[in-house]
């Protein structure tokens, strides 16, 4: 990633100094976006999906009302904990997944 002051032929030459063929902003590390930009909601809609696909893929198992609130509880609230401490993930986002769970 590059600054926006940066000039085109210092980035350039720092792409190939360090033989990198092109930049991307949609890159994960870590299960991670490289990249966050103003719309957060958008970026971090994954999680959304992941927490909902686990929750719906139990719906399906033979466990008891107790059992299924314990797995959510364990499991699905787990999924984006790494992602909320390394980013300032906006409320809205929270509440929804909170919503889901």
């Amino acid at each position: 990633m590059f600054s926006v002051n940066a000039p085109q032929d210092q980035r350039e030459e720092v792409m190939t100094a360090l033989e990198i063929e092109r930049k991307t902003m949609n890159d994960k590390y870590l299960g991670l976006p490289v990249y966050v930009g103003q719309s957060k909601q958008n970026v971090f809609s994954y999680l959304k999906d992941r927490v909902w696909n686990t929750i719906q893929g139990w719906k399906e198992k033979l466990l008891s009302w107790d059992g299924n609130e314990i797995l959510i509880k364990a499991v699905a609230q787990a999924i984006p904990t790494f992602a909320i401490g390394c980013f300032d993930i906006t409320k809205f986002i929270c509440d929804q997944i909170s919503t889901m769970i």
